[in-house]
This record gives structure tokens, C-alpha cells and sequence, in this order.
């Protein structure tokens, strides 16, 4: 499948935090009948309790599985609310998220294991070497658990290895590489994939979600 034009958008989460409330009853002294009635109403708030619990379970299926197909469209500023999303494994979302856009300028989210870099430097002479700064950002719904991979460029390779990265969370590692292959380096690395783990997906399913982000690409 051709992916359309890719751009980041980094967003600010606004966190809230809401207090229990709790109710504290007194002592009382309850009568046989009493406690019969008591236990009466208490088991029938508890079947009614359990009646309204299904259901919300529900409608909370229902509305995932709808957020999940309009996530897959195209549609203006589509794929932004992949951030206040809950995670299927109940890991915190960081504040990144990459959309996919279309010739017309929609968007919808791009569920995928992105690699890019950025800061690169070279400094020549005879012995030239370059700074970068290797970067993953998972945009999935559970945390990435383990990836190895090898970046290959014409007379440059290296590895990399991430390890419990939380959804749209921004994860790099800082590397200096030696070598005439520093000047290859604008060019998009092959990826030979060693090792790419979530809970949930097999070895190849994972694989096939690790995406190459040219620096072409909006940030």
C-alpha cells in the first residue's frame, strides 16, 4: 500500500486528576426484619448494578470499535485523537503522533513503529564522522516491548535497540558513526529487523509496522 505524505504533529496533553468521593455511614442497630429487607435491597441493587455494568461495557465496544474505523479515514484533522485514546494495555501515552495525509490535505492516523533521525552532523577531514540522534516513536495503542534493528546505508551500518517504549512517546538515542558513510546518510537506511515485540502481535505483524521517516517530512 502507498502511504500519502507524512507529518508530525506534536501535541500537549492536558492532564486532570478527579478525587474519590466516599460516603462514611454510622453505626445502627438493624432489627431480623430489618436486616432481611436489607439484604433484599442489597442484592437487587447488585443485580441492577451488574445489568448497567454490561451495558456500559457495551456501549464502551461499541464506541472503540467506531473510534477504531474513523481512525482508518481520511477525514480533516483525522488521526490527531489517537493522543487521548486509552491504550489497550493501560500504558500512559506520551504527546507525539504521526498522521498520514492524502492529496486533498485529510488525515487519519498512521498506526505504525516510526524510525528517523535528526541533528546530524558531519565533520570531514580524513577521518570524517558524523552526530545524530536516533529517534522510534511508536504510535500504537500498547507499548512497543523490544525492537533490534540494523540500519544499512552504502558504507554505513549501525544498530539500534529500544526497549518498553510507551505509545507516542519520543525515544532516541544519541550516536557518533565513523566513516565516508556519513555522507550516504540522506538517503533512506534498509532495514534489517532483528527483533520487534508487542504484546498482542506476532514477530512479522510487528515487523511490518516499522516505517523509514525522511527528513522531507513535515515535523
Amino acid at each position: 500500500m502507498r502511504m500519502g505524505r507524512i507529518s508530525f504533529i506534536l501535541i500537549c496533553l492536558l492532564l486532570i486528576s478527579f478525587g474519590a468521593k466516599s460516603q462514611v455511614f454510622g453505626d445502627k442497630t438493624i432489627s431480623s426484619d430489618d436486616a432481611t429487607k436489607f439484604v433484599s435491597e442489597d442484592d437487587s441493587e447488585k443485580i441492577q448494578t451488574d445489568e448497567e455494568l454490561e451495558k456500559k461495557l457495551k456501549e464502551e465496544k461499541a464506541l472503540a470499535e467506531q473510534e477504531r474505523i474513523e481512525s482508518e479515514m481520511f477525514v480533516p484533522g483525522g488521526g490527531l485523537d489517537i493522543i487521548n485514546r486509552p491504550t489497550e494495555d493501560g500504558s500512559v501515552r506520551g504527546g507525539a503522533t504521526v498522521v498520514e495525509v492524502d492529496e486533498k490535505g485529510n488525515s487519519r492516523a498512521a498506526e505504525k513503529i516510526f524510525l528517523y533521525y535528526e541533528n546530524f552532523k558531519v565533520y570531514g577531514g580524513n577521518n570524517p564522522y558524523c552526530d545524530v540522534r536516533f529517534f522510534v516513536l511508536a504510535n500504537l495503542n500498547r507499548k512497543l516491548n523490544a525492537l533490534d534493528v540494523k540500519l544499512v546505508w552504502p558504507d554505513m551500518t549501525t544498530t539500534l535497540s529500544f526497549s518498553d517504549v510507551s505509545p507516542n512517546m519520543r525515544t532516541y538515542y544519541d550516536y557518533t558513526l565513523m566513516g565516508e558513510g556519513c555522507y550516504s546518510m540522506d538517503k533512506m537506511p534498509n532495514i534489517v529487523v532483528n527483533r520487534c515485540r508487542v504484546k498482542g502481535m506476532s514477530s512479522v505483524e510487528c515487523a511490518n509496522k516499522i516505517v523509514w521517516l525522511n527528513k522531507s517530512s513535515g515535523k
